[in-house]
């Protein structure tokens, strides 16, 4: 498979959206215990059908939301603290860039957070996280936020690029090219 570069992908795209976990950075944030965490938490109220974070998130209500994040905050925080690797071929690519947007189930904070400590800061509009409508991929909300930001809302101009198939379901709902972060890597 040929290696596609993502500043000759950008003169095909005026928007370049990825993921981050699994795309820019590994988190290696330890998901099971949170998922259990959350389960554990919210279940008896709730009844979720299985621990799938997507299941869990999509049933809460408005006035657990804020509790909801803060445990998800807290359990990527410490890979910003400690234990993120990031991926180099997508990085140094970024780095090359003139601009780009994340669109992630990470939490926006920690997202900035990481990047702050790569000293490659992006303009806050440009991440849209867990935290913007408390949403998750495949669900479409923040990608229309990104949309509305650019008040561009002609499909053909964006692509998604992600690690995994939630990624590409993503961006098959929001009707936008889709690349594996794979066929970045050497």
């Amino acid at each position: 498979m040929k290696m596609i570069n993502l500043v000759k992908l950008s003169s095909k795209y005026k928007y370049i959206v990825l993921d981050f976990d699994g795309t820019i950075v590994n988190l290696n944030v330890d998901w099971v215990t949170l998922k259990n965490k959350l389960y554990k938490r919210f279940n008896c109220k709730y009844n979720f059908k299985s621990k799938s974070i997507f299941d869990m998130i999509s049933k809460i209500s408005d006035e657990d939301v804020n509790d909801t994040l803060m445990t998800i905050k807290k359990f990527e925080s410490i890979s910003v603290n400690q234990n993120f690797e990031v991926i180099p071929q997508i990085f140094l690519q970024l780095k090359k860039l003139k601009s780009f947007y994340i669109i992630s189930n990470n939490h926006s904070e920690t997202i900035n957070s990481i990047l702050k400590k790569l000293n490659f800061p992006i303009d806050k509009n440009r991440i849209i996280g867990v935290d913007t409508f408390f949403s998750l991929k495949p669900n479409i909300k923040n990608f229309n936020k990104l949309l509305e930001l650019n008040s561009d809302y002609r499909l053909k101009n964006y692509v998604y690029i992600g690690d995994k198939e939630s990624d590409k379901i993503f961006a098959k709902k929001a009707k936008i090219d889709f690349y594996y972060v794979q066929n970045f890597l050497k």
